[in-house]
């Protein structure tokens, strides 16, 4: 039964998520929704959920369309930009499984550069700037369906990719290559890399580095280099240019996307029940300010008035305002 607050606060409502064990066949886990509405406490915490527009329904039309943003958002839920930019922030901040296994059997890693926006501007090639982001790819036989280590040299022939990792790293040094490594991809695994001076310090790791010399760099790791080519197009084309400033939750939008996209009738499902584990972000804490208004008791002159899918309704009225 949902759960409706006081009059004069905030109405949350309550789903319960039942986790459904599918690691076998997905290597993802996914959740069945066994209700309608957002829950209270998680981390899409602060959205009325007074009429419809918050429902899992009307959140999968943003997340099933691969070129929607928060302009296609505020305009079709009929919110203000300023709340479907928060919504769509929280859902990308959700689609990151803190119980993810790290990549393992073996992997493409290697580095890129991705232009970004300086402004608010249309994307300009020549006023563009760079964003240096590591990359690593699971490198899957079609025939074994699985891994299949080989020895070092050897080409990897009739392969397809698995599970991605993005990041966002400072610069090309060990310290921030080995970071990265260790942080997605399990000890013992082969590493296919270009041969960067970076990656020798990676002693529990099986490395086996290709020169790339005068030889197209996609033709000796050619996953890892699929994968930054669709990054780049999906930055440029959904969102004309990706920009500096919370480019770690684009990459686990996309991370998430290619993860799942042989799966993406439960990707859905798996968004809201990561949501619903995570604790309450606020706008402050995604946009990294104080806010200026914590610990002051809130003045009203009048109550408040909220837009439903009825109409102008008024905290405490049940019916909405002619």
């Amino acid at each position: 039964m949902p759960v409706v607050g006081q009059a004069g606060q905030q109405i949350t409502l309550l789903f319960p998520v039942k986790e459904v064990s599918n690691r076998s066949t997905t290597g993802q886990r996914s959740w069945d929704l066994q209700g309608k509405w957002i829950s209270a406490n998680t981390l899409l915490v602060g959205f009325s959920t007074s009429d419809e527009r918050n429902t899992p329904s009307e959140i999968n039309s943003h997340h099933r369309s691969a070129n929607r943003d928060r302009f296609h958002v505020f305009a079709q839920l009929g919110i203000t930009y300023k709340t479907a930019w928060l919504l769509v922030q929280k859902l990308r901040r959700s689609m990151v499984d803190p119980e993810r296994e790290p990549l393992e059997g073996v992997v493409e890693v290697d580095q890129a550069e991705i232009p970004f926006r300086a402004d608010d501007s249309f994307f300009n090639p020549v006023k563009s700037g760079k964003i240096l982001i590591a990359g690593a790819v699971e490198v899957i036989d079609r025939g074994a369906n699985q891994a299949k280590p080989r020895r070092k040299g050897a080409k990897y022939l009739d392969t397809r990719s698995g599970r991605i990792r993005l990041a966002a790293i400072p610069d090309n040094s060990a310290a921030s290559l080995e970071a990265f490594v260790r942080a997605n991809v399990k000890p013992g695994t082969t590493l296919l890399t270009d041969g960067h001076r970076s990656y020798p310090g990676l002693t529990d790791y099986r490395h086996d580095p290709r020169t790339v010399g005068k030889m197209a760099a996609h033709v000796v790791l050619p996953w890892i280099h699929r994968v930054f080519a669709l990054m780049k197009r999906w930055g440029l084309g959904t969102y004309h240019g990706l920009r500096r400033k919370h480019i770690d939750t684009y990459l686990n939008e996309f991370v998430f996307r290619y993860n799942r996209r042989f799966y993406r009738h439960v990707s859905f499902e798996t968004v809201l029940g990561l949501a619903s584990h995570r604790q309450p972000t606020s706008y402050w804490d995604i946009i990294g300010r104080d806010n200026p208004r914590k610990g002051m008791t809130t003045v009203r002159r009048r109550p408040r008035r909220r837009k439903t899918a009825t109409g102008i309704r008024q905290d405490g009225v049940s019916q909405p305002i002619s």
